[in-house]
């Protein structure tokens, strides 16, 4: 049996497990007649709601929450991801849950969450001497985290932007 340098299968699963939820959440709740293509893929990341992004977060954050899970159980390992995933994906259920579309709470607990999870990647290399390959995958998880973090964040201030100018507009609430 082969076996892959330390860090390579988990850079491969988030490459997958990335690659396959941008088609989900097209699927799930674009606006008619955007498809698969490049518009359909430009929606997603730039203006789908921030339901869409959390239930996104939330597919890529298990597989790596099990595999934490896992290594504690089974080895006795010390992953922090088993609470910082864990986070990430009781976090998107909230925003998921959330009724308020302009209610912050959700969103700042996603970008936490997501936050711990870059550090989580971070804090080996101070720790421990860890191979290259292995510190690769640690620097792509970090920068990731980030990202969706932001990601979802831009998520819930784009709906709070639409709430304003709705209101604004209607004279409801201006």
């Amino acid at each position: 049996m082969m076996t892959l340098p330390a860090g390579i299968s988990p850079i491969i699963l988030l490459a997958i497990v990335s690659i396959l939820v941008v088609p989900h959440g097209i699927y799930l709740s674009s606006p008619e007649g955007v498809g698969y293509g490049m518009e359909g893929v430009r929606w997603f990341f730039t203006t789908s709601s921030s339901k869409v992004r959390s239930l996104a977060t939330a597919i890529v954050a298990m597989p790596f929450w099990i595999w934490a899970v896992y290594k504690v159980v089974s080895a006795g390992a010390h992953d922090l991801g088993a609470v910082s995933f864990a986070l990430v994906i009781a976090s998107c259920t909230f925003v998921g849950c959330s009724d308020s579309p302009t209610s912050k709470i959700p969103a700042i607990l996603l970008l936490v969450s997501n936050g711990l999870v870059s550090i989580n990647y971070v804090y080996p290399y101070f720790i421990y001497d860890i191979p290259l390959t292995f510190q690769i995958y640690l620097a792509v998880g970090a920068i990731y985290w980030a990202l969706v973090g932001v990601w979802n964040w831009k998520g819930q201030t784009q709906e709070v932007q639409e709430e304003n100018t709705y209101t604004d507009i209607s004279g409801d609430m201006a």
